[in-house]
């Protein structure tokens, strides 16, 4: 059960970074995204982590909104 898990979150990462292949997002924009394409918002914020660990993305506040782009 904890590997599915994994894989989820694994999964949603890579549809995270997809998603950033077209360009930068606000976090708004792209928590939407994910959730369209059937992945819940804690397993979305898991794998904008897992990314963010990995050295992938980008993420910047300004003017109280989270934009998200590749590096």
């Amino acid at each position: 059960m904890e590997n599915d898990y994994c894989i989820d979150i694994g999964l949603a990462a890579g549809a995270v970074y997809s998603e950033l292949e077209n360009g930068d997002r606000n976090l708004t924009q792209l928590r939407k995204h994910i959730i369209d394409n059937g992945y819940d918002a804690n397993t979305f914020l898991m794998a904008l982590g897992w990314l963010a660990r990995e050295d992938k993305v980008c993420i910047i506040k300004q003017n109280n909104k989270w934009s998200i782009c590749l590096k």
